[in-house]
């Protein structure tokens, strides 16, 4: 999306409106923990991934990915720690870290060729830190129903668990999802063309429906198109908006993707994207470069 296409796009917008000692890996998204009456304050921020990729060489670019067992799932926990009163340093040993369900205990992955299952960490007293962990969980544990343990001092400290949003895969080194990448039609007043961009949000139904978008970046690609359900009659009509503006839209379009519409979003922000379909089933995903 260079300047050229950028410029299209503005003109197919303006024609059609209708839309402690620090820790050896600082993770911005865990959060704060809050105080409590144990020796450390620690919290944790869960994200569920199916698959996890990684290096098992440090010194080579190549990567594995990483599968869990039957019935399992990873979840990739930032944690923060603020150290009050434990003497030794509070680490990011695998053996110290566990999720805690009821009566029920689950350790850290243990290592594997080069891959660790915890980035490192060393806090003092009167500090506080961050590392990330992954743990091998059942694939039905809820995050609501666990808490955080950190067992390499005594008394042991607790913390809350909060989030739980999935992806496909998970980079470990890049401490990031990896979006899959999609061919998406891109098509403006002045031209149509395909591109490879990834996909950061994607939905799917048999009914009208609204749904909550936040685009990071700009512009955002929007494709949708359907299959239909109904000898008596179909359609589909897909719109989005940002914040108070006009809703924006455009009918699905015929061609080599024969039923699929486009829309792009050409700033970042909040925005809504509202189908109204009737006997088809549906599909929306956003792309970005």
């Amino acid at each position: 999306m260079r300047k050229g296409w950028i410029y299209a796009i503005q003109i197919a917008l303006s024609l059609v409106v209708v839309m402690g000692l620090a820790t050896g890996c600082a993770l911005p998204s865990a959060t704060s923990p809050p105080a409590s009456e144990y020796p450390a304050d620690i919290s944790g921020r869960v994200i569920i991934a199916e698959k996890v990729r990684a290096k098992y060489n440090r010194d080579k670019p190549d990567t594995m990915e990483l599968t869990p067992l039957e019935g399992k799932i990873f979840w990739i926990v930032d944690i923060s720690v603020k150290n009050k009163t434990y003497k030794d340093l509070v680490t990011a040993s695998y053996k110290d870290w566990k999720i805690v369900a009821g009566d029920k205990v689950y350790d850290s992955q243990k290592p594997f060729m080069d891959i660790w299952p915890s980035t490192s960490m060393s806090v003092l007293v009167g500090a506080a830190g961050e590392t990330t962990f992954r743990f091998a969980v059942p694939d039905t544990l809820k995050v609501s129903g666990t808490k955080l343990c950190y067992q390499g001092q005594e008394p042991y400290s607790y913390g809350k668990l909060t989030g739980g949003d999935r992806v496909a895969v998970y980079d470990w080194d890049l401490r990031e999802e990896i979006k899959p990448v999609d061919t998406y039609l891109v098509m403006t007043m002045l031209t149509k063309r395909y591109m490879e961009l990834k996909t950061v949000a994607s939905w799917q139904g048999t009914s009208s429906k609204k749904m909550d978008f936040k685009a990071a970046q700009a512009p955002c690609v929007i494709n949708y198109g359907y299959k239909p359900t109904s000898q008596i009659t179909h359609s589909i009509s897909v719109y989005a908006w940002k914040d108070k503006q006009s809703p924006m839209g455009l009918e699905a379009q015929s061609g080599p993707m024969r039923g699929v519409g486009c829309l792009i979003l050409e700033e970042d922000g909040n925005y809504t994207i509202e189908v109204k379909a009737v006997g088809v089933e549906w599909w929306v995903k956003v792309g970005v470069e």
